[in-house]
């Protein structure tokens, strides 16, 4: 073998090492997108149950509010009015952190919104 033969050999199998390392650096990219989409699902439906017993928290608590003479006793009321208005605040906030999540993974539609 030549010189130049060995030269080009060695340059043909660096131009393959790279290959190779390009394709292990795109995998490493792919899983770790996958993973991050993963834990952003996982965060979602965690969201998603917190939405819904939030919101059945305030339906019981609503259910509460109106029953007849609840409003009478204004001092006996107002914890009542005030865990209200901290779940609907709760409610809000949990439901923004959804939105910003579908729409950071590009899931949510006008009607999701």
């Amino acid at each position: 073998m030549s010189e130049r033969e060995g030269a080009s050999e060695a340059s043909g199998g660096g131009a393959l090492r790279d290959e190779r390392q390009e394709k292990k650096r795109a995998d490493a990219e792919t899983r770790k997108r996958a993973r991050a989409e993963s834990a952003r699902q996982s965060r979602i439906e965690e969201l998603e149950a917190r939405i819904a017993s939030t919101e059945q928290a305030i339906r019981e608590v609503e259910q509460t509010m109106a029953t007849p003479g609840f409003y009478e006793d204004r001092t006996a009321a107002q914890p009542v009015i005030d865990r209200h208005q901290a779940l609907m605040w709760e409610v809000g906030d949990l439901m923004h952190q959804w939105e910003q999540l579908q729409s950071a993974s590009g899931l949510a539609t006008p009607a999701d919104v």
